[in-house]
């Protein structure tokens, strides 16, 4: 069922998607390409706003922040993993890899290897509060509206 509390953190997790990528953008070196990850990004934060911090708010600030703060984990986790398993395809379009599980294999030491750069402290600072805000406000949202 929709909701003011579900729209809203729809549209504050695909801001927050968004920022992520593009705060990434500035971080990384320039041979790592994040061309159009950024709108996908958003669509992550959209999804994962509605779906998973929208539907437990209203249940108190506890849960609020917590939903916020699970959901600022898993955004940065879920667009990391996006990247590598396209950065993977794109290579694998290339015939880089010989079987499937080298392809698989590669896709994780990316994401593994990358890591250090997708949770640099500013962004993870930004993805956490900005979740953690989320989740209030949407709180806050459903307790006026709801």
């Amino acid at each position: 069922m929709p909701t003011p509390a579900k729209f809203l953190c729809a549209f504050l997790f695909a801001g927050i998607g968004f920022a992520t990528v593009w705060l990434a953008a500035r971080t990384v070196p320039p041979e790592i390409k994040l061309d159009g990850l950024n709108l996908v990004a958003a669509g992550m934060g959209l999804t994962l706003g509605w779906k998973f911090v929208g539907s437990r708010v209203g249940e108190g600030l506890r849960p609020a922040m917590a939903a916020g703060l699970t959901a600022g984990i898993l955004l940065p986790t879920f667009i990391l993993a996006f990247w590598a398993w396209r950065m993977m395809l794109i290579r694998s379009l290339g015939s880089v890899y010989a079987d499937p599980l080298e392809a698989v294999n590669a896709a994780i030491s990316l994401a593994v290897e990358h890591a250090p750069l997708a949770f640099s402290p500013a962004l993870v600072a930004t993805v956490l509060g900005g979740g953690v805000l989320a989740g209030l406000l949407a709180n806050r949202l459903d307790r006026a509206w709801g």
